[in-house]
């Protein structure tokens, strides 16, 4: 998850709060919350309570199953690139 600030200048429009970014195994990231100011760890876990995919919506099964598909996903990319 990533935290950023925002501002506006000249005419591209940012936010003047805190926003939290979920970031996934590709990399790319979509807008998970948007705060006035910097957001307390349990601000952050409510947001992420609400995000479907987040681990805290999982049971322990599934998430020793994403695990496992990422360490097996980090292994190929290791191989690939040999």
């Amino acid at each position: 998850m990533l935290l950023l600030p925002c501002r506006m200048l000249n005419q591209v429009m940012f936010c003047t709060c805190m926003q939290a970014h979920v970031v996934s195994r590709d990399g790319s990231d979509q807008l998970l919350a948007a705060f006035d100011d910097q957001p307390s760890y349990a601000q952050l876990q409510e947001a992420l309570k609400a995000w479907p995919d987040a681990a805290l919506n999982k049971s322990l099964l599934q998430r020793l199953q994403d695990e496992a598909r990422w360490v097996q996903d980090s292994l190929q990319q290791q191989q690939d690139r040999k």
